[in-house]
């Protein structure tokens, strides 16, 4: 049985977190359909750089008549341009001449302003005059023209590598060419329970158990973060069951593994063994946070391996910090993009902390530009509804009055 490490002996947050960006990378990128690549919101593992100039031609942004220079407020109709057409009459256009054109075409050559056609005193037809308000005609009045490359310049880079596929990149993916990306795999991912008081969801818990929330919880933590969750088992307390699903997790190629429960120092905490006699080279096992001390951070080959205490908050707590970490590293995608932290002034109660840092789920808005940040009380670990709302930690140490902030991105 693993004895406790003394709390001298226990790594820092950024140590820990130092370790696991030191021996996480990224998985070999694949190139994948750009529908699929937005709807499993993967990461681009490629820079994009435009192909051509944004808009490619001067265009019109209203409906109505890109007229010529002219003097007066009455114009001649010389035809008519849509959009995906290109003007089939005369160029440059005459003094004194315009063109009925509409959002998205083409300005004919000799354009110098598209004018609403609102201020038109009647839609004019090819061949016939139409008078304009003479406000519109004046310099103060927008000229509803965008011009080629005011967006962007080809061979602007557009977007960055790391970045993960919304909708936004999505589209500038579409309208750059980019068909199949190249992104990251989605990490598999393997989670083990343990603990026999556990249940599933849909049964009635008898005298002494509980319903399994571990599961739950942990699957949409790994959705979130970009994961796939290829296999997920309830293990009880069994020794044999747990080395057996471990190494299958191995052989099956498991990117990533997760045992909830273990990492303590309990007659049936099996984690850190197992994962030592199954090859795993462990890097730290414990780290001076609260809630979650007893973690541990394992390695064999290309697939990690993390043990979770088995607290609901721990399981929340330690997620957020390293796990999500290092399938974020997995995808190749950018820390900064998945975080922000920042400092801030706190006026509330006294936070707890101390030697160890304690983290402290809590739910943040802006107002008026400033951070506002409200903690989620919880009393133990092994709350779960707690949480509920939470969308960052406050981290307290032996200032209380000056806290961070993480907010997950």
């Amino acid at each position: 049985m693993p004895s406790p490490l003394p709390p001298s002996s226990l790594l820092s947050v950024s140590e820990a977190r130092k370790r696991i960006d030191g021996g996480v990378f990224p998985l070999p990128p694949e190139a994948i359909p750009l529908d699929r690549a937005l709807a499993e919101n993967r990461v681009l593992r490629q820079g994009v750089e435009a192909d051509a100039d944004s808009p490619p031609f001067d265009r019109s942004a209203m409906d109505g008549y890109a007229i010529a220079a002219g003097e007066g407020e009455v114009f001649r109709v010389v035809g008519a341009v849509r959009a995906g057409e290109v003007f089939a009459g005369p160029l440059p256009l005459g003094k004194g001449t315009c063109v009925r054109i509409f959002t998205g075409a083409a300005v004919p050559e000799g354009t110098v302003r598209v004018v609403m056609q609102e201020e038109a005193q009647a839609a004019g037809k090819e061949g016939a005059e139409v008078r304009f308000n003479p406000a519109a005609l004046g310099t103060e009045y927008p000229l509803f023209l965008r011009r080629r490359g005011e967006e962007y310049r080809r061979g602007d880079r557009l977007i960055g590598e790391g970045s993960r596929i919304g909708p936004v990149e999505a589209g500038v993916l579409a309208m750059t060419g980019v068909a199949l990306p190249r992104v990251s795999p989605r990490p598999k991912v393997t989670h083990l329970v343990t603990g026999g008081e556990l249940v599933p969801p849909g049964e009635t818990p008898g005298e002494g158990q509980i319903r399994d929330s571990n599961s739950s919880l942990v699957a949409g933590l790994v959705a979130g973060a970009g994961g796939a969750l290829v296999r997920q088992v309830r293990v009880g307390d069994d020794l044999a069951v747990l080395e057996r699903e471990v190494a299958e997790a191995l052989a099956g190629g498991s990117d990533l593994l997760l045992i909830s429960g273990g990492a303590g120092a309990g007659e049936t905490d099996f984690g850190l063994r197992v994962l030592e006699e199954a090859g795993f080279a462990v890097d730290f096992a414990g780290v001076a946070v609260k809630p979650g001390k007893p973690v541990i951070f394992a390695r064999k080959g290309k697939s990690v391996a993390f043990c979770l205490p088995g607290n609901p908050l721990s399981h929340y707590v330690v997620f957020q910090l390293f796990v999500r970490r290092a399938l974020v590293l997995l995808q190749g995608g950018s820390m900064e993009a998945a975080e922000q932290v920042d400092f801030i002034d706190w006026d509330g109660e006294p936070l707890e902390g101390g030697v160890r840092e304690t983290y402290h789920p809590c739910h943040w808005k802006i107002i008026s530009g400033r951070i506002e940040a409200r903690v989620l009380n919880w009393t133990s670990s092994g709350h779960l509804v707690s949480l509920y709302g939470a969308n960052g930690m406050l981290v307290s140490g032996r200032d209380s009055s000056r806290v961070r902030l993480i907010r997950w991105l």
